[in-house]
């Protein structure tokens, strides 16, 4: 094994493991003016330059947002060319916001030690659709059986923040949310009648995220009520046998997050007026 391949197995096994002894191991392969450039794993992640050995070893070393991913990976062996090594990682069998693959260029110089490092990160990339996706339809009518309600922030009547948990929200058609509010002259009620604007958030550990931005209204028809009384999980509908709340619309304007299994999701609706 030539010293530029074991070089790029200490740089790998930092960055995977983010351990001290593997930072320990990566401090004498690297070059004093060794440069590292990465882009973030996410879509919209900027490019970042780090110069100078003390700075690119502290980069390389610990734990960081994307370290998880990185343990879990499925990296190759490194091919060398001349004087710069080649590594790739795939995480496509990873859930969570994991990017979609990962490949890194090394270039060491005639001792073997390395001098820059360049990562490219290409994310996993959702195509933007108008509709609720079917995977994320799934997660939100099973939201409150599978004890993840949802996070519902709005605007009170005196411009304060207030988040609440709903366990009653569900899919109302490809566009639409809905939710039985129980408290027909409750807060929320009277808060949407000035300000609209809500956004809902989903969680569920490290296999499902949804963020939800939207706007909501209160619809009293007879024909609403039902069918939005009926949709609701019957332990919501428990807390209010005799039907006395009121629906909860929510126009959904923005979408995104992932799904169980990684799929990510991206919504976006022109709002219309």
């Amino acid at each position: 094994m030539s010293q530029a391949i074991k070089s790029a197995v200490a740089y790998e096994r930092s960055v995977r493991t983010g351990d001290y002894s593997a930072s320990v191991a990566l401090e004498p392969v690297l070059a004093g003016d060794v440069v590292f450039e990465t882009n973030g794993p996410g879509a919209t992640a900027v490019q970042e330059k780090t110069e100078g050995k003390a700075a690119v070893l502290k980069r390389l070393s610990g734990k960081w947002a994307i370290t998880e991913s990185l343990y879990n990976a499925r990296w190759s062996e490194p091919v060398q060319e001349g004087s710069t090594v080649r590594l790739k990682a795939t995480f496509e069998h990873l859930g969570g916001v994991a990017p979609d693959s990962l490949a890194v260029t090394i270039e060491t110089d005639a001792a073997g030690k390395i001098k820059r490092i360049q990562q490219a990160y290409t994310p996993r990339q959702a195509k933007p659709t108008d509709r609720i996706p079917e995977s994320a339809k799934v997660l939100i009518n099973n939201a409150r059986m599978n004890n993840t309600p949802f996070v519902v922030a709005h605007v009170d009547e005196n411009g304060a923040p207030v988040v609440t948990f709903r366990g009653s929200v569900q899919v109302l058609d490809d566009h639409r949310l809905c939710a039985w509010i129980r408290q027909a002259s409750g807060g929320i009620v009277k808060s949407l009648a000035k300000n609209p604007a809500v956004a809902l958030a989903y969680r569920d550990g490290s296999r499902a995220m949804l963020l939800v931005q939207g706007r909501a209204s209160i619809d009293t028809s007879e024909e609403m009520k039902a069918r939005v009384y009926e949709l609701t999980p019957e332990v919501e509908q428990n807390h209010d046998p005799a039907r006395k709340g009121v629906p909860m619309i929510i126009e959904i304007d923005r979408m995104q997050g992932f799904s169980t299994g990684g799929e990510p999701v991206r919504m976006v609706r022109q709002r219309q007026g």
